[in-house]
Protein backbone atom coordinates (compact mmCIF):
# COMPACT_ATOMS: atom_id res chain seq x y z
CA UNK A 1 0.00 0.00 0.00
CA UNK A 2 1.79 3.12 -0.57
CA UNK A 3 0.58 6.66 0.64
CA UNK A 4 -0.71 7.84 3.70
CA UNK A 5 -0.78 4.96 6.53
CA UNK A 6 -2.73 4.38 9.78
CA UNK A 7 -2.09 7.73 12.12
CA UNK A 8 -2.36 6.98 15.66
CA UNK A 9 -2.84 10.06 17.93
CA UNK A 10 -2.43 10.76 21.28
CA UNK A 11 -3.23 12.72 24.44
CA UNK A 12 -0.26 14.77 25.18
CA UNK A 13 -0.60 13.38 28.76
CA UNK A 14 1.71 10.44 29.61
CA UNK A 15 3.85 9.83 31.71
CA UNK A 16 7.12 8.17 32.31
CA UNK A 17 7.53 5.23 35.18
CA UNK A 18 10.92 4.92 36.09
CA UNK A 19 12.53 1.90 38.35
CA UNK A 20 15.61 3.35 39.68
CA UNK A 21 18.03 1.63 42.33
CA UNK A 22 19.52 3.93 44.80
CA UNK A 23 23.95 3.50 45.28
CA UNK A 24 24.71 2.42 48.57
CA UNK A 25 21.44 1.83 50.44
CA UNK A 26 19.73 -1.36 51.59
CA UNK A 27 18.24 -3.87 50.11
CA UNK A 28 14.99 -2.98 51.25
CA UNK A 29 12.12 -1.92 47.94
CA UNK A 30 9.82 0.41 48.18
CA UNK A 31 7.41 0.19 45.09
CA UNK A 32 6.17 3.45 45.66
CA UNK A 33 6.91 7.28 44.58
CA UNK A 34 8.67 9.31 47.52
CA UNK A 35 6.36 10.67 49.29
CA UNK A 36 2.90 9.14 48.51
CA UNK A 37 1.45 6.02 49.48
CA UNK A 38 0.37 3.31 48.16
CA UNK A 39 -3.09 4.44 47.03
CA UNK A 40 -0.69 7.02 44.86
CA UNK A 41 -2.02 9.71 47.42
CA UNK A 42 0.35 12.22 49.10
CA UNK A 43 1.11 11.47 52.02
CA UNK A 44 2.66 8.34 54.03
CA UNK A 45 5.00 6.50 51.99
CA UNK A 46 8.87 6.23 52.87
CA UNK A 47 11.43 8.20 50.75
CA UNK A 48 13.56 6.84 47.66
CA UNK A 49 15.31 3.68 49.13
CA UNK A 50 16.90 1.23 47.74
CA UNK A 51 14.81 0.03 44.41
CA UNK A 52 12.02 2.48 43.77
CA UNK A 53 9.53 3.23 41.05
CA UNK A 54 9.30 6.88 40.29
CA UNK A 55 6.57 8.47 38.05
CA UNK A 56 6.84 11.72 36.08
CA UNK A 57 4.16 13.16 34.74
CA UNK A 58 3.47 16.92 33.18
CA UNK A 59 1.82 18.60 35.92
CA UNK A 60 1.47 15.87 38.58
CA UNK A 61 3.08 16.89 41.96
CA UNK A 62 4.60 20.13 40.20
CA UNK A 63 6.72 18.38 37.35
CA UNK A 64 6.91 20.42 34.81
CA UNK A 65 10.10 19.03 32.64
CA UNK A 66 8.35 16.86 29.63
CA UNK A 67 8.68 18.89 26.53
CA UNK A 68 7.43 16.91 23.15
CA UNK A 69 6.08 17.66 19.32
CA UNK A 70 5.38 15.49 16.78
CA UNK A 71 7.44 15.86 13.23
CA UNK A 72 5.52 15.07 10.08
CA UNK A 73 6.50 14.32 6.87
CA UNK A 74 3.10 15.18 5.00
CA UNK A 75 4.04 18.88 6.81
CA UNK A 76 7.52 18.94 6.69
CA UNK A 77 8.35 22.44 7.47
CA UNK A 78 5.40 22.78 10.10
CA UNK A 79 6.71 22.54 14.00
CA UNK A 80 3.95 21.31 16.16
CA UNK A 81 5.48 22.21 19.80
CA UNK A 82 2.17 24.02 20.86
CA UNK A 83 -0.03 21.10 20.02
CA UNK A 84 -2.08 19.33 22.74
CA UNK A 85 -2.11 15.77 20.84
CA UNK A 86 0.96 13.73 19.43
CA UNK A 87 0.96 11.65 16.65
CA UNK A 88 2.59 8.63 14.78
CA UNK A 89 1.97 7.16 11.77
CA UNK A 90 2.90 3.61 10.08
CA UNK A 91 5.93 3.70 7.55
CA UNK A 92 8.08 6.39 9.58
CA UNK A 93 6.01 9.22 8.10
CA UNK A 94 5.41 10.96 11.03
CA UNK A 95 6.93 10.65 14.65
CA UNK A 96 7.08 11.78 18.25
CA UNK A 97 9.40 13.43 20.13
CA UNK A 98 9.21 13.24 23.69
CA UNK A 99 12.02 14.39 26.41
CA UNK A 100 11.76 14.52 30.20
CA UNK A 101 13.82 16.20 32.63
CA UNK A 102 15.41 13.68 34.61
CA UNK A 103 16.75 15.99 37.49
CA UNK A 104 14.52 14.53 40.14
CA UNK A 105 16.17 11.86 40.64
CA UNK A 106 18.54 11.87 43.42
CA UNK A 107 22.55 11.59 42.55
CA UNK A 108 23.82 8.29 41.95
CA UNK A 109 20.81 6.61 40.68
CA UNK A 110 21.23 3.71 38.29
CA UNK A 111 17.74 3.53 36.10
CA UNK A 112 16.94 -0.06 36.06
CA UNK A 113 13.97 0.29 33.82
CA UNK A 114 11.78 2.79 32.26
CA UNK A 115 8.28 2.44 30.57
CA UNK A 116 6.19 5.28 28.57
CA UNK A 117 2.48 5.26 28.91
CA UNK A 118 0.45 6.94 26.85
CA UNK A 119 -3.49 6.75 25.88
CA UNK A 120 -4.65 6.24 22.32
CA UNK A 121 -7.09 8.97 21.18
CA UNK A 122 -7.72 8.09 17.59
CA UNK A 123 -6.84 6.12 14.61
CA UNK A 124 -7.40 6.97 10.87
CA UNK A 125 -8.12 3.32 9.51
CA UNK A 126 -7.50 -0.49 11.08
CA UNK A 127 -4.17 -0.84 9.15
CA UNK A 128 -1.72 -2.04 11.59
CA UNK A 129 0.72 0.33 13.25
CA UNK A 130 4.58 -1.14 14.64
CA UNK A 131 5.29 1.81 17.23
CA UNK A 132 9.01 2.00 18.00
CA UNK A 133 11.24 3.80 21.00
CA UNK A 134 14.79 5.68 19.92
CA UNK A 135 16.94 7.77 21.79
CA UNK A 136 18.01 10.87 19.85
CA UNK A 137 21.64 11.16 19.49
CA UNK A 138 21.43 14.87 19.11
CA UNK A 139 19.58 18.03 21.39
CA UNK A 140 16.29 19.12 19.68
CA UNK A 141 13.69 22.03 20.71
CA UNK A 142 10.22 21.65 20.95
CA UNK A 143 8.97 25.12 19.83
CA UNK A 144 11.35 24.37 16.30
CA UNK A 145 11.82 20.72 15.63
CA UNK A 146 10.30 19.59 12.09
CA UNK A 147 10.58 16.85 10.00
CA UNK A 148 13.27 18.46 8.11
CA UNK A 149 15.18 20.04 11.11
CA UNK A 150 15.89 18.99 14.80
CA UNK A 151 16.03 23.12 15.87
CA UNK A 152 15.99 26.33 13.82
CA UNK A 153 18.87 26.36 11.46
CA UNK A 154 20.11 22.58 12.20
CA UNK A 155 18.77 19.94 9.67
CA UNK A 156 18.24 16.19 10.93
CA UNK A 157 21.09 13.75 9.09
CA UNK A 158 17.71 12.42 7.26
CA UNK A 159 14.78 13.91 7.62
CA UNK A 160 12.19 12.94 10.30
CA UNK A 161 15.25 12.11 12.57
CA UNK A 162 15.57 8.64 10.15
CA UNK A 163 19.67 8.82 10.57
CA UNK A 164 21.23 6.12 12.25
CA UNK A 165 24.67 7.47 12.97
CA UNK A 166 23.68 11.10 14.12
CA UNK A 167 19.81 11.54 14.99
CA UNK A 168 18.92 8.54 16.59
Amino acid sequence: MTGRRSLLTFLNLFCLVVLVALAARSSSTVEALSARDEANQPGSAAPLQANATLTLSQGVDGYTGTTDTRIDSFSPTTNFGGATILAVRGGGQANTLIRFDLSPLPAGVTIIAAELQMTTLSRTNAASVDVGAFALRRPWAEMEATWQQAASGDAWGSPGAGNTSVDR
